[in-house]
């Protein structure tokens, strides 16, 4: 990840929104953007605590909060709120804003961190249950390294085979694509070139058997060949 200051970086998404986390990553000296809740309460400038929910908020809408305290227990101060709701385009956007909890200098440093969490989701999926099912096989430490290391190869290899897919025009056959004549699909690299292997292996191999299947009965005779 490619950011604009050195170190390591927490990423989470509201259900590890805890300032008890936020406080520990400080810390350890590791940068963190944890996505809150609306009904988080902060305190800014020594007003009244208020909930996210209550801050006037519109499609388009920036803010960053340096002066503030988060949660009435913790009253945690050490720490910075962005709020970002990105505007509609063409009627689509997100529901609600993002808001960020971060010990980033800034709020454009912590939504380009955070936006960093879609690809993230992306390959834990890929490594879970849209592929290698590595959460299932409940290896010990031991056994889990090299199944990761393994995984890493793998992944690597299916991504780049799935490019190339991609890239020759044939990922239409494989992925079902988001719209009527469009030509990029919902699936990613890794999946199209997981996938894709099997769908060569079973058009190879099963042709035959399809072929066979078609000519049985008057039916398949009459409405099957081609």
């Amino acid at each position: 990840m490619r950011l604009a200051f050195r170190g390591n970086l927490e990423i989470t998404h509201r259900e590890f929104h805890s300032v008890i986390l936020a406080k520990w990553l400080r810390q350890k000296k590791v940068y963190f953007v944890l996505r809150q809740k609306k009904d988080t309460n902060v305190k800014i400038n020594g007003q009244d605590y208020q909930s996210l929910s209550a801050f006037k908020k519109s499609p388009g809408q920036r803010r960053f909060l340096t002066s503030i305290k988060v949660t009435k227990e913790w009253e945690y101060s050490q720490v910075y709120m962005g709020i970002y709701w990105k505007r509609k385009y063409r009627g689509m956007g997100e529901a609600e804003p993002w808001y960020l909890l971060t010990n980033l200098p800034s709020l454009e440093s912590a939504i380009k961190s955070y936006k960093k969490r879609v690809g993230i989701e992306a390959m834990f999926r890929d490594c879970q249950t849209g592929g290698y099912n590595l959460e299932g096989s409940k290896a010990k430490i031991e056994r889990l390294n090299s199944l990761v290391l393994l995984n890493a190869i793998s992944y690597t290899i299916a991504t780049f085979k799935g490019y190339d897919l991609k890239i020759k025009g044939h990922q239409k056959y494989i992925g079902r694509c988001r719209k009527f004549k469009q030509s990029f699909t919902k699936n990613s690299n890794f999946w199209i070139g997981l996938y894709g292997t099997s769908w060569i292996v079973y058009h190879e191999f099963m042709k035959e058997c399809v072929d066979k299947l078609i000519g049985c009965g008057s039916f398949g005779k009459t409405f099957g060949q081609v």
